[in-house]
């Protein structure tokens, strides 16, 4: 189907970009061809051209005759002056069906598709793939493989066997031609409810005294697949008949004493509990310690208690000890400073003695310090473990205090870091740190602190809109050998389109290894339809079955003889043609009105094709006859205007028209693709340099890289679906300098 731009809206089978129409009172023929070869002519439907509209009448593609591979079609018009367009280019892909299902570099839409052969055996695996022909053997329904589509009977695949977790089903066929297809894959997650190993909620309790004749009661509470059996052991032997979740010791005697656990087994797994001492004892005893004290870093003015628990008969005396010297006045079971000072920094324990013993607590270290690094509310003391970058901050007691440190374990003398404010530490490090006061004739060095840095790798997982991300496990940092799994979500109306960053598979959730910081980037896209109220059309460009969210879609009024553009309506708004509609609600419809013209009137229409734009002077869409107009056109940054086309030709620029009929000027623009840092996903270099290419969507763009800007390497061959696509060139990696180019097909 041949149309000119007044039916060029309604017209689907037209090629992406709708570039080449020769844009005048009618049309005189067409011709397409294949590959750069000879044109071939395009018949009109009614046997003659001689209208504004025409119906044509193509000469069949003999697509059996092409070689399998992606073949380009081309297809141009002539106009009543004998004048011919440009050309419009479609990607004709010829391929085996094996190929086919997996093939992400398929035209928007399909395309044109044209397929060879027919299916000749086909296979599923789990998992890994294990190689051609190396997978599980699927049937045809009907008992044979011998036409382009078949309905599978697949082989038991064993998922009930599986892991809970992640996992795909990959799918492949095989040609009639023998050649087998690239594999198409479905995720899916397996989770085992059903089975769980036991887990002890509640554990025995660690610690139980009686005296003789009591009666000890240890119990367990346990989680897990019933059912669930129990086995009482003391100090590591069976108790005979203890095969319940509860043991009772009526009338225990000296020799119940001692450590007990309890075993819970089930058909997934068995745990042990913690052990349980029972201690039985008369009413007179020698002291024990049941908790010893905790050595504390405080600053200047905060409370500190040292409170040991104490197992003693009465009566009992206490004497705490500091430095090996006995403190007067220290003999209660706990030890307060309130406030705490810096001459309370010592090491203490506490000696308690009754008639039938004594016993000694384990030292505690209490450090009083003028100076005390957090991270957060929680002070730093020794060495201490964080997982990624953490932010120390230094706080000390002195009034209009100064702050130095290192991060090298080297001393903080003058010459080292002064403290300004928090800071962040991304690797580990030995801090040290010194605070004088405001004359600095008072000072307090703060015991060194161990930072130990693991680091965590980033996955940034981001969309402009139409959709979100979901990442199992959650939480976007994660250690290095952590396999997560994204997996993208469209909003009602929209549609996955693929992924673009490091990764540009087309399948909606992905498997990844954190070998090093990731980004991705979710596409979703939708449709865009437009309508007309009164006589013309509208000129879509570029035009694509969907547009990714964000997507800057030019419409071109196009009125008919007599009539002129009024304005927009629908989602679109504003009465400027070319209108630049940007695609953010799902399945826009986009309504053009047209009026009649006044007598004497002529409507001027300008359309540019490519990238740029025209600047006419006086303003406007219709004026009255003689009316010179100047035209300018302007390239966007980095294109160049080629020359114009439709009622005029040339390359000057400005033009200046007089309008003596209705008048449509195309103005033709290069659509050079343009490449430039991603900016929104960073350029660390530490995994490779992130590239933003903007191109003409749909096209082939080939990218190269070189060190020298004299000899090129090939990168790879992408077409680019969503207009804007990032990249991540990961053999950059480490690299001090490279220059990347970017070349349409």
């Amino acid at each position: 189907m041949v149309k000119d731009t007044g039916d060029l809206v309604a017209e689907p089978a037209l090629p992406p970009g709708g570039g080449g129409l020769a844009l005048v009172r009618t049309v005189a023929g067409a011709e397409y061809s294949v590959d750069g070869g000879t044109g071939v002519s395009v018949a009109s439907q009614d046997g003659s051209y001689d209208e504004v509209v025409e119906e044509t009448v193509g000469s069949a593609l003999a697509a059996n005759s092409l070689s399998v591979g992606t073949h380009r079609l081309a297809l141009r018009f002539q106009d009543s002056e004998g004048r011919w367009g440009t050309n419009s280019f479609l990607d004709v892909v010829v391929k085996d069906m094996g190929d086919l299902v997996a093939d992400p570099a398929l035209p928007p839409g399909g395309g044109n598709l044209t397929t060879v052969g027919t299916l000749a055996a086909a296979e599923v695996f789990l998992d890994e793939d294990p190689g051609v022909g190396s997978g599980i053997i699927c049937m045809a329904a009907d008992g044979g493989f011998d036409r382009l589509a078949e309905i599978l009977q697949p082989g038991s695949l064993g998922i009930a066997s599986l892991a809970g977790g992640s996992h795909r089903i990959g799918l492949r066929f095989q040609g009639s031609d023998g050649e087998w297809g690239s594999p198409i894959f479905q995720f899916f997650s397996v989770y085992n409810a059903a089975a769980e190993a036991p887990t002890i909620a509640v554990q025995p309790p660690s610690r139980q005294i009686q005296m003789p004749g009591g009666l000890a009661a240890l119990t367990v509470l346990a989680n897990g697949t019933e059912p669930l059996s129990y086995q009482w052991f003391k100090e590591g032997l069976p108790l005979a008949a203890a095969t319940n979740s509860w043991l009772y010791l009526n009338g225990v005697v000296a020799a119940d004493a001692g450590g007990y656990q309890v075993q819970v087994v089930n058909d997934f797994g068995s745990i042990t509990s913690q052990v349980a001492m029972l201690i039985v004892r008369g009413a007179t005893y020698a002291p024990e310690i049941v908790l010893q004290p905790v050595s504390k870093t405080v600053l200047v003015g905060a409370n500190v208690e040292l409170n040991p628990v104490v197992d003693v008969s009465w009566p009992a005396y206490y004497q705490w000890y500091k430095d090996g010297i006995k403190l007067a006045g220290a003999t209660a079971t706990n030890l307060v400073f309130a406030p705490a000072q810096l001459t309370n920094s010592g090491v203490y324990w506490l000696v308690i003695t009754n008639d039938f013993g004594a016993a000694t607590t384990a030292p505690a270290a209490v450090s009083v310090d003028a100076l005390m690094a957090f991270v957060g509310a929680e002070p730093l003391i020794g060495t201490n473990t964080f997982e990624g970058d953490v932010v120390v901050r230094l706080e000390t007691l002195y009034n209009n205090g100064t702050i130095f440190y290192t991060l090298n374990g080297a001393e903080p003398d003058f010459g080292a870091i002064a403290y300004s404010g928090p800071f962040r530490v991304s690797q580990s490090s030995l801090l040290r740190a010194v605070a004088y006061d405001e004359t600095f004739t008072e000072w307090d060095e703060m015991s060194p602190v161990g930072l130990s840095i693991v680091p965590l790798l980033t996955f940034s997982a981001s969309t402009q809109g139409g959709g979100a991300i979901t990442l199992d496990p959650p939480g976007g940092a994660y250690r290095r050998g952590t396999v997560v799994t994204a997996t993208a979500h469209p909003d009602p109306g929209w549609s996955f389109m693929g992924w673009m960053g490091d990764s540009l598979v087309t399948v909606p959730s992905g498997v990844f290894t954190m070998t090093n910081n990731r980004s991705l980037n979710a596409v979703f896209g939708t449709g865009l339809t437009t309508a007309v109220s009164g006589t013309g059309a509208v000129y879509v460009d570029p035009q694509a079955a969907q547009y990714p969210y964000g997507t800057t879609v030019r419409l071109s009024a196009v009125p008919a003889i007599g009539k002129y553009f009024v304005a927009w309506g629908g989602a679109g708004s504003g009465t400027n043609s070319p209108l630049g509609f940007v695609v953010k609600n799902p399945n826009p419809t986009v309504t053009c009105l047209f009026g009649t013209l006044a007598a004497n009137q002529f409507a001027l229409t300008v359309v540019p094709d490519g990238l740029g734009r025209v600047n006419n002077s006086p303003k406007g869409n219709r004026f009255p006859a003689g009316q010179q107009i100047t035209l300018n056109a302007a390239p966007d940054s980095g294109q160049a205007f080629i020359g114009w086309a439709g009622h005029l030709s040339g390359t000057n620029n400005p033009f200046v028209l007089t309008i003596s009929s209705n008048t449509i000027v195309e103005a033709l623009f290069t659509s050079r693709p343009v490449l430039k840092p991603d900016p929104e996903n960073g350029n660390t270099l530490r995994d490779g340099f992130r590239l933003m290419l903007s191109s003409e969507q749909g096209v082939p763009v080939d990218l190269f890289w070189s060190g020298d800007l004299m000899s090129w390497t090939p990168m790879l061959r992408v077409t680019n679906n969503f207009g804007t696509l990032r990249l991540l060139d990961a053999s950059a990696a480490g690299v001090p300098l490279r220059f990347y180019r970017a070349v349409a097909q």
